[in-house]
């Protein structure tokens, strides 16, 4: 009876240990896809600021060019 009981109790530590290692892992899988998940975010993000940027440069002044000042219909 003794050896059937340590017997049960080595089981259940083993079982134990087991369920820990599976629950480690699932946690472990789950931190791996939030930082992918956090990486694809960033680098979306960077994206929009490197657009943001090319597109925000100073406003470009059209040459003025003295038949600007000029029309069509003005008298010649």
């Amino acid at each position: 009876m003794v050896h059937q009981i340590a017997a049960l109790d080595e089981k259940q530590d083993e079982y134990d240990v087991n369920l820990e290692m599976h629950e480690a892992d699932i946690d472990a899988d789950a931190i791996i896809e939030r930082e992918e998940q956090d990486d694809e975010e960033e680098r979306a993000l960077m994206g929009i600021d490197s657009d943001i940027r090319q597109g925000a440069g100073p406003a470009k002044k059209k040459n003025k060019d003295s038949s600007d000042d000029e029309c069509a219909c003005a008298p010649p």
